[in-house]
């Protein structure tokens, strides 16, 4: 994990900063660049996700949404 976070804080995308509320912890936040290339990931994943979706009709979206529904509810036991 810290090999990645170096090789993020190189490329500028993150920074570490000390933990206010615990001096012993270091905090990985994004810096402006970070969050922007973040954006435009989610973005290019929504758009990715809605063209994939709109091949179903609207009954299989909502079957699988109901699936995925169940699956992720698996996690929280």
């Amino acid at each position: 994990m810290t090999n990645r976070i170096d090789r993020l804080v190189g490329r500028r995308l993150v920074r570490r900063e000390g933990d206010p509320a615990d001096g012993r912890s270091i905090l990985v936040v994004l810096s402006d660049d970070g969050k922007t290339r973040v954006d435009a990931a989610i973005t290019r994943l929504v758009d990715a996700e809605a063209v994939l979706l709109s091949r179903l009709s609207r009954t299989d979206r909502e079957r699988l949404a109901a699936l995925l529904r169940k699956l992720s509810l698996s996690f929280d036991v």
